[in-house]
């Protein structure tokens, strides 16, 4: 499994639209394990949100394939309304293949929020 590229779009962003957080990927052999899919995001002041998704019955077919995260900037209980400024986005996959034991892939992509309409 490659990494083709991990991107927000849009970027910049609008406080109050979606930013869909793109993680395309080039699967060169197809996997049949479990593993996790774990995207994390921080911003302004102690802002931070995330998630993890169970990966069963593993990842393929073998091509080039997309995952899109879908960031909801409208914040939420916990962290309250988003702030203007610039959030990092981050996923993580791993895992339990005997090739890829445990494969951590730290991708990280930034995306700028404004509190008005671009």
């Amino acid at each position: 499994m490659n990494v083709v590229s991990f991107v927000a779009k849009p970027n910049p962003g609008t406080i109050g639209k979606d930013v869909h957080l793109l993680l395309t990927l080039n699967i060169t052999q197809a996997w049949t394990g479990t593993g996790v899919f774990r995207y994390g995001i921080t911003g302004p002041g102690d802002y931070s949100e995330g998630d993890d998704s169970l990966i069963a019955g593993g990842i393929g077919p073998v091509g080039v394939g997309t995952i899109d995260v879908t960031f909801a900037t409208k914040g939420s209980k916990k962290n309250g309304p988003l702030k203007p400024g610039v959030y990092q986005a981050t996923v993580t996959i791993c895992t339990n293949s005997s090739s890829d034991s445990f494969r951590s892939f730290p991708l990280l992509s930034s995306v700028l929020m404004s509190s008005s309409p671009q």
